[in-house]
């Protein structure tokens, strides 16, 4: 079977620079598979069955790398099971130039590289089960960064 790059994002690779295009082809063939779109008053169990959804697409295609970008409680949702499948799962890094002309502001976004999702439980010095993400995860976020009265 060939090695496959899955573009899970809403910008298909068509419209890529040659320098991101370059790199997604090391992992293999660039295949798209368009984001969903995400109802915002989706509630956390719609995410979660589109999210089973979701992965079981990209399973099945079997990549050796999944660029994976869009709403985020549905990226972090796809993301985390999919590390947990132990598939690599990236997000593309650019720079923001701004180009300004008279009093009208442009961005541009020039490709850098792709960066790897990272997640490491400090306290337990291991990977996170998917079981335990994300409820467990961000509560335990939520009690170190709130400060006290």
């Amino acid at each position: 079977m060939e090695k496959v790059f899955l573009n899970f994002t809403n910008h298909g690779s068509d419209t890529w620079e040659e320098r991101q295009l370059e790199e997604a082809r090391k992992y293999g063939e660039i295949v798209d598979l368009p984001f969903p779109n995400v109802d915002p008053c989706a509630r956390e169990k719609d995410i979660e069955a589109l999210g089973e959804e979701c992965c079981r697409e990209i399973l099945r295609r079997r990549p050796a790398a999944v660029l994976c970008q869009g709403e985020f409680s549905l990226t972090f949702f796809v993301v985390t099971r999919l590390r947990a499948h132990g598939v690599k799962v990236l997000t593309a890094c650019s720079e923001r130039k701004v180009v300004q002309k008279g009093n009208v502001k442009s961005s541009i976004f020039e490709f850098a590289g792709f960066r790897e999702y990272v997640y490491r439980e400090q306290e337990e010095g291991k990977r996170a089960s998917v079981s335990r993400m994300p409820s467990d995860v961000l509560a335990g976020a939520a009690k170190r960064r709130v400060p006290k009265p």
